[in-house]
C-alpha cells in the first residue's frame, strides 16, 4: 500500500507575522504577477525526500489568490550560509525584483561551527539586509534553530 500524503495543516500562530508585508500586499493587489524569492540552504532547497517549503508556499498562495500569477523561486543550496548566499544576491535575489524575500539563514553556522565564523555570518546578514532595505521588497528572516 502506498503511503497517502498527509495534508499540511498550519497552526495560525505559526503563520502570523508581527509586522505587515506592505510590498507583498501591494503586489498581490495591483500586479498581474507577484514574485517571491526564497534563499537559503538545504531547508530551502529541500532535503531527505521532503518537498521544500517554497513549493508548498507557492501552491498555498496560488490557491488563496486564485487567478494571479504567483511565483516562489527556490534559490536554496544545501550547505550554504550567509556569506555564500550573499555572493549570489545580485543574480539570485535582487535581479528577480521580488515583492518578498525569505532568507533562511543561520542554521549551518550553528551546526557547523568549525566551518563558519559568527562575525563573518553576522556581517553577511547585515550587508544583505542593507542591500534589501533599499529595494521595494519585504524581507522575512527564517531562523530554523531558534527553538533548539
Amino acid at each position: 500500500m502506498v503511503d497517502a500524503a498527509r495534508p499540511c495543516v498550519s497552526h495560525p500562530d505559526l503563520v502570523g507575522f508581527k509586522y505587515p508585508l506592505p510590498n507583498l500586499t501591494l503586489s498581490l493587489r495591483r500586479q498581474r504577477k507577484t514574485r517571491i524569492v526564497s534563499i537559503g540552504s538545504s531547508s530551502t532547497a529541500g532535503a531527505d525526500n521532503t518537498i521544500p517549503y517554497p513549493c508548498r508556499l507557492e501552491l498555498a498562495l496560488r490557491k488563496r489568490f486564485f487567478g494571479r500569477m504567483i511565483d516562489v523561486l527556490n534559490r536554496g543550496i544545501g550547505g550554504q550560509e550567509a556569506p555564500e548566499e550573499l555572493s549570489r544576491f545580485e543574480s539570485d535575489v535582487i535581479g528577480e525584483a521580488p515583492a518578498l524575500v525569505i532568507w533562511q539563514v543561520g542554521a549551518n553556522a550553528i551546526y557547523r561551527k568549525v566551518d563558519y565564523n559568527f562575525d563573518d555570518v553576522s556581517a553577511a546578514i547585515t550587508a544583505g539586509l542593507g542591500w534589501l532595505a533599499n529595494l521595494p521588497t519585504d524581507v522575512v528572516l527564517m531562523d530554523l534553530v531558534s527553538e533548539l
